[in-house]
């Protein structure tokens, strides 16, 4: 059976899963940060779309992506890279065509803390950050050592 395992590098670095917070050991991501996609290889898939499902307000249509109801899309096996450019959220799916259907995966994000140190909660977030609920608890004690 095939599956569908979205990857990320950020910066050029080494390809990360997952709920992704650092470019690199010890050095969180950041506003200019660059990513490029990939998944695992995988065999029988036909078509493969990315889509950048959930992201910070105002974040603009990366070159080559195209805007589908507000879903950043491209089609292909190689997407374009792309630069984050704001703190906040960027969630990404992974639909392959396979033989035997559709099959996509909602596990890879991306995660800018804001300069105040709050985490942000992404339209459609699932368990990629350990779930809103835990990064509202984080955010409520930076809230809280601030007053």
């Amino acid at each position: 059976m095939t599956t569908a395992t979205p990857r990320a590098s950020i910066n050029s670095g080494a390809w990360q899963y997952g709920g992704i917070t650092e470019s690199s050991p010890a050095v969180p991501l950041a506003v200019s940060d660059t990513v490029d996609l990939s998944r695992d290889a995988t065999i029988g898939v036909i078509a493969e779309t990315y889509e950048i499902y959930s992201y910070p307000p105002t974040f603009p249509v990366p070159a080559g992506w195209t805007d589908v109801s507000g879903i950043f899309t491209f089609y292909g096996a190689t997407p374009t890279q792309f630069t984050l450019t704001l703190w906040g959220k960027y969630l990404v799916r992974l639909k392959l065509t396979t033989s035997d259907g559709i099959v996509s995966s909602t596990a890879l994000g991306m995660s800018i803390i804001s300069p105040n140190g709050l985490e942000d909660t992404a339209l459609l977030e699932e368990d990629q950050f350990g779930g809103w609920a835990a990064v509202m608890q984080r955010n409520w004690r930076v809230i809280e050592a601030g007053i």
